[in-house]
């Protein structure tokens, strides 16, 4: 009689073990099937809205009156227009590793007997590119903001053979309209490096080009502009009008659309020879500049 109630205990404990088991299963399947929606609203609510409203705090909120900028600030498409510019800046950290290659070429040139300060060509990435097309035509106009000589300025001027461009921003006010296009305009430093949307047009080579005189104009060094087909942040477009310009001022200009290059890779792939886009990006790099030196 005690062994039968041996085994019924037995038989009780396996029962009672069994739809333990079963309960612990089904409460991890509701964690499951809780934690997976949870996931997936933080991943596409909070962080967005993480992201988005941590730059509007940091580079300055919409400009409307009140408590009307905060619900600009909290428009879906503006958290996801701010969230996709946001992640791709963080491409440019690979810029890091550019300076450093470039400070080792950079020194290997110093190391040379002879540097020929009379053939320079300058080079520059999106706003780079901006401003060494503005620092070329402010020499050739003869500003007096440069803080130079004018006698040094037209030394300068004729030292400079040519001016490559790589998705260079030429039109400050093309490229607003498309920052407010993409609803990423309050987070950008355009405005605020220009002191204001007023002084859009003085610092845009295109307006600028347009005030030039025939002498000045006759000046200008020859351009080689680049830019990427794919390129969401500063549109090829800005390339393709400035050479239209270029070409209806009788200014020397060569043009260069690439095929599925975005606004980093431009540059980021001319690190290391075995990026995608580096032969096509350096071969077109050293064509031009060979064309530069040859052309004067």
């Amino acid at each position: 009689m005690s062994d039968a109630n041996v085994i019924n205990v037995e038989k009780f404990h396996f029962f009672v073990v069994g739809k333990t088991d079963k309960l612990i299963q089904n409460m991890s399947g509701v964690r499951c099937h809780m934690s997976l929606p949870v996931s997936v609203g933080v991943l596409l609510v909070g962080l967005p809205y993480s992201i988005s409203l941590a730059a509007q705090w940091l580079y300055g909120w919409p400009n409307k009156p009140g408590y009307k900028k905060y619900i600009e600030a909290l428009k879906p498409r503006r958290i996801y227009c701010l969230t996709r510019a946001v992640l791709e800046t963080l491409k440019y950290l690979q810029y890091g590793r550019l300076y450093f290659q470039w400070k080792s070429w950079y020194k290997n040139e110093e190391n040379r007997k002879h540097y020929e300060k009379d053939n320079i060509v300058l080079i520059g990435h999106s706003a780079g590119a901006h401003l060494c097309t503005l620092a070329a035509l402010f020499l050739i106009d003869g500003r007096e903001e440069l803080f130079i000589e004018p006698s040094k300025q037209a030394a300068i001027t004729l030292a400079i053979r040519g001016v490559i461009g790589l998705s260079g921003v030429y039109n400050i006010v093309d490229h607003y309209e498309h920052e407010q296009k993409r609803g990423v305009e309050y987070v950008s430093t355009m405005h605020k490096a220009m002191n204001g949307v007023e002084n859009f047009p003085y610092y845009s080579p295109t307006h600028l080009l347009k005030k030039l005189s025939q002498d000045k104009l006759d000046r200008i060094p020859p351009f080689a502009l680049l830019h990427g087909t794919d390129d969401i942040i500063v549109p090829f477009d800005s390339s393709a009008k400035f050479c239209d310009l270029l070409t209806s001022l009788s200014v020397k200009v060569s043009l260069y659309l690439l095929p599925r290059v975005d606004h980093t890779e431009i540059v980021t792939d001319l690190m290391v020879p075995d990026r995608r886009f580096y032969h096509p990006i350096y071969s077109c790099i050293k064509q031009e500049y060979r064309k530069l030196l040859g052309a004067w």
